[in-house]
C-alpha cells in the first residue's frame, strides 16, 4: 500500500470521504440554508416575512406566530445537540486510532438528528400553510417562487463575478 506522510492511503481517502459526507451536516448545524433554492425547504419564517404582501388576518398573524415560537423552541435543542454531536465525530475523525464502527455510529446520530429537524421544520411549514385561505396559499407559493428565482440569479451573479476575478487575478 502506497503510504502518505506516514499513513495508509485508504485512512487518508476515509477521511476525505467522511468530510465530505459531514459538510452537508456541518452546514445544517452551523445555520444551514434559510432559503427554499436548491432544493431545500422554504423557511417556516419567511412565511411570516410575507404577512403584509399575503394580506394575512390578525388571527392568522397570531397563529403563525404562536407555531413559529413553538417551532424555535423544538428545534433550538435538535440543532444544539446536533452541533455538538457534528464537533464530537469531528473529534473522532481527527483520531488516527478511530474504530470504523464508532465513526458510523456518530454519523448516524448527526443523521438522525438532521433529519429530525428537516422533518419538523417541514411540518412547521405545512401548519403554516394550514392557516392560508386558498387564495393566500396561491400569493404565497408565487412569492416564494420568485424568492427562489431571485436566489439563483444572486448565486449565478456571484458565480460570474468570482470568474471575472479569477481571470483578472491570473492576467495581473
Amino acid at each position: 500500500m502506497r503510504r502518505i506522510k506516514g499513513r495508509r492511503l485508504p485512512l487518508f481517502l476515509m477521511l476525505v470521504a467522511a468530510a465530505c459526507l459531514l459538510l452537508p451536516a456541518t452546514v445544517l448545524a452551523q445555520g444551514g440554508p434559510r432559503h427554499g433554492g436548491g432544493g431545500q425547504m422554504a423557511n417556516p419564517g419567511h412565511l411570516m416575512k410575507l404577512a403584509d404582501e399575503l394580506d394575512l388576518r390578525d388571527d392568522q398573524r397570531e397563529e403563525i406566530g404562536q407555531l413559529l415560537e413553538e417551532g424555535r423552541e423544538e428545534i433550538r435543542p435538535l440543532r444544539q445537540e446536533m452541533r455538538q454531536e457534528g464537533r464530537a465525530l469531528r473529534q473522532m475523525m481527527s483520531d488516527t486510532t478511530v474504530d470504523r464502527a464508532e465513526v458510523h455510529e456518530q454519523l448516524e446520530k448527526v443523521l438522525e438528528l438532521e433529519a429530525q429537524v428537516k422533518r419538523r421544520r417541514a411540518d412547521l411549514f405545512l401548519d403554516m400553510r394550514d392557516i392560508l385561505d386558498d387564495d393566500q396559499r396561491a400569493r404565497a407559493q408565487e412569492l416564494l417562487e420568485e424568492g427562489r428565482g431571485e436566489m439563483r440569479e444572486q448565486r449565478q451573479q456571484r458565480r460570474q463575478n468570482r470568474g471575472e476575478h479569477r481571470r483578472q487575478q491570473r492576467g495581473r
